[in-house]
């Protein structure tokens, strides 16, 4: 069986360096001669030195001597402090690859977008230890090695372009925290056999990678190797391939090699500082996107850097941006990701998917301004982040930003201190993250005012905190801070003897928080009267609780308390066995809130309660049957025997099974 070899695709290899350099032999030595107190020049001339520099502030000369004799005779005066070698020093400073600009990983890492988590393996000659580079794991599949050590530099160049460190030395990587995984495949002369890259995407596949970079090709198809390239993918493995260096001047005909030319993997051609097309650059329709490919700086052997070329060098960088993609979408699938891939391309060449650049320079991820009206998939992961802020839309998000998104968004500006628009912009987007990764702690509420017409999360805290003292708004509490709020707010104010204003200020929120907590103990709420005539707004919600237990005063009630409110508190008061006087004094509110809360029975057309079927047991033995076979549903005929009842025994006839029907329903039943 004929094999096929492998060859990395480099084109050019530039610039050499590697730190620290060594000097050439001389014959006179360079020192630092420092002395105890006054310069003396002729102890250097003496011996044939030659001086260089004088700095007599600090006593130092800085000197060539002619021989190792002559600076240990120096050493051994008594003038002389020290003698040492005037040694070479370097700055340590990182020097930025021009590709990390033109894929713009800075905008990621601001982000703190930095490949964290993501596992990517580097199929080539193996990674050596650099001090710019963090090796996660890695494996070899030479015969005669099992050490996955890079003896050739171009795995370790790949290496260095993906993942090296930014900490301020050297070069920085795309995604300088992803796990980079060595699987070494081909040999110190950067050659191997098809059945190795089978083995190295096969352990992959296995070892769980997010990525595979695959910087090395063939002109000869392989089955086994599209195969198994097939399967990774279809395990939710991206791989991502160099498209070849057999390109021509023209830039034309398919000259993309295997496997990049396979469509479940992503290949890559290279371009230029200046966005143009090396002759040496792969073309042809499986061309997906394009990446920085020319003098491409990174990693090499012995702690050195190099320059290099090819498309060997642009698949890294894409193996990079899908780090920092996966890692900003961790709700996405990898196909959703290679869309996104796609889509955030910055097009070059011809308008759309062209056989020279694919769809364009992949893009590192960057915030985008959202806003209500868009439909992008990164609205799903503002959802989810918002969610982990506390602030939940909803619990299957999907890619609308609708009005609810905005009102979220608003709500957590105005938490945080930012302009309330409900845009998700670039500052809001960045707090946003901060607050999930715990760099940015909530305010506490204390140090707000919530007022009327207000809608965010801790006008629900303060809903629950006022229930906790016995001033409940609403069973259900929500963001929105409405008249019932502002009234609870104000009987809290009136118990603790605080301006009635009905904001929650910081004082009544203070006061607040001491309650709960017992600092405070409640006084005896003062008798409050409602009467004919007032107008105030908790005649308004004195009119809602009213509807709700079926004694209805106005489609839309206002805070004015008039004749049929009157009318309605007397019949209220009536059915329920209190003193029929029309006004609302604190037996009748009490008396109101626990038929709300069910604490008084009391049912109503629409119930639907297990007390409803004895009712009509109770109905039928009184001879107003409404079903031969009762259920808990209290309906349209289980109202009309209600009022049949009534009518006949001299009751207010409204349809309501009050304390006053039961209790005549019991007295007629017990007289049978």
């Amino acid at each position: 069986m004929r094999k096929v070899f492998i060859f990395p695709l480099l084109f050019l290899v530039v610039f050499l360096i590697l730190l620290p350099q060594a000097w050439a032999e001389t014959s006179t030595e360079k020192v630092i001669i420092v002395y105890h107190d006054d310069i003396d020049e002729s102890l250097i001339t003496d011996l044939d030195g030659q001086i260089d520099q004088t700095y007599h502030q600090v006593s130092t000369i800085i000197a060539e001597l002619p021989n190792e004799e002559a600076k240990m005779l120096l050493q051994q005066n008594d003038k002389v402090l020290s003698v040492e070698v005037d040694q070479i020093i370097q700055i340590n400073s990182q020097i930025q690859n021009w590709g990390i600009e033109k894929v713009h990983a800075a905008a990621a890492w601001e982000l703190e977008y930095t490949g964290k988590g993501i596992n990517i393996a580097i199929i080539d000659t193996g990674i050596a230890v650099h001090k710019d580079l963090t090796i996660a794991g890695g494996v070899s599949f030479l015969p005669d090695s099992t050490s996955y050590n890079d003896e050739n530099g171009h795995g370790t160049h790949i290496a260095g372009i993906i993942a090296a460190q930014n900490n301020g030395n050297g070069i920085s990587g795309v995604a300088p925290n992803a796990n980079i995984f060595a699987v070494k495949a081909l040999d110190e002369n950067g050659q191997g056999l098809v059945s190795r890259i089978v083995a190295g995407v096969d352990w992959a596949i296995t070892n769980n990678m997010d990525i595979i970079n695959i910087s090395l090709g063939t002109s000869q198809e392989s089955l086994s190797l599209k195969n198994i390239v097939n399967k990774a993918y279809d395990k939710g493995v991206l791989v991502v391939a160099a498209a070849g260096n057999n390109g021509n001047q023209q830039g034309t005909g398919n000259t993309v090699q295997y496997p990049a030319i396979y469509p479940s993997v992503i290949a890559v051609s290279a371009i230029d500082s200046l966005e143009r097309r090396p002759s040496f650059s792969a073309t042809g329709s499986a061309i997906e996107v394009t990446a920085p490919g020319v003098n491409i700086y990174s990693t090499h052997l012995n702690n050195g850097y190099v320059n290099m070329s090819g498309t060997s060098m642009a698949a890294p960088f894409v193996s990079g941006v899908l780090a920092l993609l996966i890692e900003a979408n961790p709700t996405l699938s990898h196909i959703q990701i290679r869309e996104k891939l796609q889509q955030s391309a910055l097009d070059i060449g011809s308008v759309g998917r062209d056989p020279l650049f694919g769809f364009g320079i992949v893009q590192a991820p960057k915030i985008l301004e959202l806003k209500e009206g868009d439909r992008l998939p990164e609205v799903i992961q503002l959802k989810l982040d918002l969610e982990r802020a506390n602030f939940f839309i909803s619990s299957n998000p999907t890619n609308w930003f609708g009005p609810v998104t905005t009102q979220k968004v608003r709500e957590f500006q105005t938490v945080f201190g930012l302009n309330e628009t409900g845009i998700a912009d670039r500052t809001t987007l960045l707090t946003l993250k901060k607050v999930i990764n715990g760099e940015i702690t909530r305010p506490p509420v204390i140090n707000q005012i919530l007022k009327e017409g207000d809608n965010h999360p801790d006008v629900i805290r303060l809903k629950l905190d006022l229930e906790k003292v016995g001033f409940r708004v609403s069973v259900t509490p929500t963001s929105w801070y409405g008249p019932i709020t502002t009234q609870k707010v104000r009987e809290f104010q009136a118990v603790f003897g605080l301006k009635e204003t009905g904001v929650a200020d910081s004082t009544t929120l203070l006061t607040l928080k001491k309650v709960i907590n017992g600092e405070i103990t409640r006084s005896p709420i003062p008798e409050k009267v409602l009467k004919e005539g007032d107008r105030r707004p908790e005649v308004t919600q004195l009119k809602l609780d009213l509807e709700k237990v079926g004694f209805q005063v106005s489609a839309t009630p206002t805070n004015w308390y008039g004749p049929i409110t009157t009318q309605k508190v007397r019949e209220f008061q009536k059915a329920f066995l209190l003193p029929v006087t029309g006004v609302t004094n604190s037996e009748t509110l009490t008396t109101l809130r626990k038929a709300i809360n069910g604490e008084i029975l009391f049912l109503q057309e629409g119930d639907r309660r297990s007390e409803v079927i004895q009712l009509k047991l109770d109905l039928e033995k009184a001879g107003f049957s409404v079903s031969s076979n009762p259920t808990n549903w209290f309906g349209p005929i289980t109202t009309e025997q209600v009022m049949k009842f009534q009518a006949k025994h001299k009751l207010p006839v409204d349809g309501l099974a009050s304390p006053l029907l039961l209790g005549k329903l019991m007295e007629v039943n017990q007289n049978r």
